[in-house]
């Protein structure tokens, strides 16, 4: 089970990539864009090691994830979160805002890997 949940934390990872790619898109402070793209940066990083772990225990990533029910609701809440910060923001809401709903999105996120099995 460990192995697919590898998998599960590199599809968040992927989504959170694509979360910061729209942050930087939209960003028109050079400073926060190059946060966000150093946070992009991070998330790949991240995904990499993630999908590479999941090889490693032989779960193919590219296999069929049924992620909300192997991690429960923190997973779901956690893509949930992301997927509607994305979206708010290609609606126009401010990056300041995006900013401060990021760092409760964290936290849930942070919630989940807390609450990983040993």
């Amino acid at each position: 089970m460990i192995d697919s949940i590898f998998s599960c934390l590199a599809h968040l990872e992927d989504t959170t990539y694509q979360l910061y790619e729209v942050l930087f898109d939209k960003a028109e402070n050079t400073r926060v864009r190059l946060l966000f793209g150093k946070i992009m940066l991070e998330t790949i990083n991240h995904r990499e090691i993630l999908e590479q772990m999941s090889e490693d225990y032989g779960y193919t990533s590219g296999a069929a994830l049924d992620c909300g029910n192997r991690m429960g609701t923190l997973y779901t809440e956690a893509l949930s979160s992301e997927r509607t910060l994305k979206e708010n923001v290609l609606e126009g809401m401010p990056i300041l805002d995006a900013m401060k709903a990021l760092v409760q999105y964290e936290s849930v996120r942070n919630m989940l890997l807390r609450h990983m099995p040993n």
